[in-house]
């Protein structure tokens, strides 16, 4: 029988090891030794190394050769006091004819954003510019002239609202950054420059717009009531005459030569056809009717009517000077390229030349144990 306490038996009586050190369990099929792992990609660092080393310089070759842009940059704001005394000068004389319209800061500038934003203006803009007709003078096909100023229009123009746009300084106030991108800064800056003068052009067009269809109403409108109140005035005087002649008659026949009333005594004239007047009176009378050609001489209404349309009529929109914004920054003259995202395109190559080396190194090492299993 073999003694339970013999030194070579690992197991005392109760069956609990006697031996200080851990037995390891063995690993399972569906288990990963990531130690071993680590190990693998530590022995191959020089290669993981180098491969991350090369995607770095092929994104950085490839950042080198997309190409880079010069944008130009304007900031505004709603045009202030000074901006807007000239055009408030011209408005108020216009409201004292009952000519008023919305000219307000806040208005200008809302204009002004959403003409600068609109895809039809800037199209319009750029086709009439030096920049895109060198450009499209080096493509034959009209499509591919057509996708160039598509491109432009959407992706070479820019505007920011700072209380949108957290890309934006912070200031306690609403201001736009206005960008316009190009081959060469001079370029960038003309273009910016000649779109901004552009929209305000037609900012300025609408608000004359604006003031001339409210004007041209209020003239027809007033030309329409002056000739409505002549006519009812010209009826009446006919009238008038018609009675006048027909009194005249009245009197002639009942032989009245002389006003009837005077000295304290009383007459009941006739309300159709007064004769008190005598043939005299009356046909004095009648000779005053008569000789009034032009009914505004006495007619206080027709002579302001006609005063009002006189002073619409010399109303003269070209004279009105209407600045729609505030510069707080002019349109810079850039004085260095904008790279599109360089370290972005040289990290993420350089993720990928990590991913993809140890990738390959892991993939190499099982196909090498499974090799050396078989």
């Amino acid at each position: 029988m073999s003694n339970p306490s013999n030194p070579s038996n690992p197991l005392s009586s109760s069956g609990v090891a006697l031996t200080h050190q851990h037995v390891v369990p063995p690993l399972q099929q569906d288990e990963i030794d990531l130690l071993s792992l680590l190990l693998v990609l530590f022995k191959a660092k020089w290669v993981i190394l180098g491969a991350v080393l090369v995607c770095a310089l092929a994104g950085f070759a490839v950042k080198t050769l997309l190409p880079q842009k010069w944008t130009s940059y304007a900031e505004l704001i709603p045009a202030q006091a000074r901006e807007l005394a000239a055009m408030n000068s011209e408005l108020n004389q216009l409201a004292l004819l009952d000519i008023k319209v919305n000219a307000s800061p806040g208005w200008l500038i809302e204009r002004f954003v959403q003409t600068y934003e609109s895809q039809i203006v800037r199209r319009e803009y750029i086709a009439q510019t030096d920049y895109y007709k060198t450009l499209a003078a080096a493509l034959s096909d009209p499509l591919a002239r057509e996708r160039l100023l598509s491109s432009l229009a959407q992706k070479a123009f820019t505007l920011k609202n700072s209380q949108l746009d957290q890309a934006t300084e912070s200031k306690e106030y609403t201001y736009y950054r206005l960008g316009v991108s190009a081959r060469s800064s001079q370029e960038a800056h003309a273009l910016l420059q000649g779109y901004i003068d552009f929209v305000a052009a037609r900012v300025v067009d609408d608000l004359r717009y604006n003031i001339k269809n409210q004007l041209d109403q209020t003239l027809a409108r007033e030309k329409a009531r002056y000739q409505l109140t002549l006519q009812n005035l010209r009826n009446d005087q006919q009238v008038k005459i018609r009675r006048l002649d027909y009194s005249l008659a009245v009197a002639q026949a009942a032989g009245i030569s002389k006003p009837l009333y005077g000295n304290g005594a009383t007459f009941k004239d006739d309300d159709d056809f007064p004769i008190s007047l005598g043939t005299n009176g009356l046909r004095q009378k009648l000779d005053i009717e008569k000789s009034q050609t032009d009914l505004t001489e006495l007619n206080a209404g027709l002579k302001n009517s006609q005063q009002y349309i006189g002073r619409l009529s010399q109303v003269h929109l070209s004279d009105l000077k209407i600045q729609p914004f505030k510069y707080l920054m002019l349109p810079s003259i850039p004085v260095q390229k904008e790279a599109p995202k360089g370290a972005l395109i040289v990290l993420l190559s350089a993720m990928a030349g990590l991913l993809l080396s140890c990738g390959a190194v892991l993939m190499r090492h099982a196909i090498t144990g499974q090799r050396t299993a078989a």
